[in-house]
């Protein structure tokens, strides 16, 4: 393992791993429908499957599980995961979608493709700013989940050779300015990623990062929020022009590359987890990989 990816990735080698063994876009607004071929009053729980099942229980405190239930389609969901402040989640399905519900309202207020195949994972920012996706692509997509326009893809991100298994930002090197995020894969390839919103403007254009840009600023991950209460009842369900978002191709959309791109050891990995001092890799041969981190 060489000492520049290391270094890139704030790891320290002096002290050897911990090893456990066996543990052309189509148009928003009313054109999109009409070009697309479906009806114009199409809903986008119509198109995507998703409905409310279960409505939530009015209580506060239920004796009943569960309290509420969403039928997301007749694919398999890969992830559930909820925005820091409990209003939204996001959701990952193998049918090619990552989807945004509004968990307070109990509204479907997004819906992004995936480039192609599936979508196995998701991780929010630590502001709830950006959602990060990876997939059957091969690619780790950086989405806008809310802002102008029901939001928008802010880049693709290519450095993995495979599935993308699991997604996670680092909540101690992310700011108000800069986010750093890591992927694992199939391909057995650790990628860590950095990014700031200055630069991710720039369609058509490919975004290299070196181990010099990449940022050392500490900051305690911000406290999760409870999740917000369930409405009683949803609002009524918007349309696929509004919430459906197209596959843009690859000249409209920045291409951001890993600032590290390590292959570890001959197996899948499964997942990554980042603590305060160390760097959790798992690999599904059954080994769990533990990397002491630098100091910042």
């Amino acid at each position: 393992m060489s000492a520049a990816w290391a270094s890139a990735a704030g790891l320290d080698l002096s002290c050897p791993p911990l090893l456990a063994t066996r543990t052309p876009a189509t148009p928003r607004g009313s054109d999109r429908s009409a070009a697309a071929g479906l009806p114009a009053d199409l809903t986008a729980e119509a198109l995507t499957g998703f409905r409310i099942v279960k409505k939530p229980d009015v209580l506060p405190q239920t004796k009943f599980n569960p309290r509420a239930w969403w039928q997301v389609g007749s694919d398999p969901v890969a992830a559930v995961v909820f925005s820091p402040d409990g209003t939204h989640v996001a959701i990952a399905s193998l049918a090619g979608r990552l989807l945004v519900v509004d968990h307070a309202r109990l509204q479907l207020t997004a819906v992004f493709p995936a480039y192609f195949g599936g979508v196995t994972c998701a991780a929010w920012s630590p502001d709830g700013r950006y959602v990060v996706a990876g997939g059957h692509d091969d690619l780790v997509t950086i989405w806008m989940p809310r802002g102008a326009a029901g939001g928008r893809i802010v880049a693709r991100c290519q450095g993995h050779a495979s599935w993308v298994n699991a997604v996670q930002f680092d909540p101690w090197r992310c700011t108000d300015r800069s986010y750093r995020f890591g992927s694992v894969g199939e391909d057995a390839r650790l990628c860590l990623w950095d990014f700031n919103s200055s630069t991710l403007h720039k369609p058509r254009s490919t975004i290299r990062r070196t181990a010099t840009t990449l940022s050392r600023t500490a900051s305690r991950p911000a406290s999760r929020a409870a999740l917000a209460p369930l409405a009683a009842d949803p609002p009524p369900p918007l349309l696929v022009e509004d919430v459906v978002h197209p596959i843009l191709p690859k000249d409209q959309v920045s291409i951001l590359e890993p600032c590290v791109a390590q292959p570890l050891g001959n197996g899948p990995l499964c997942d990554l987890i980042f603590r305060e001092h160390e760097l959790v890799v798992s690999h599904r041969t059954g080994q769990i990989t533990i990397f002491q981190r630098q100091p910042s």
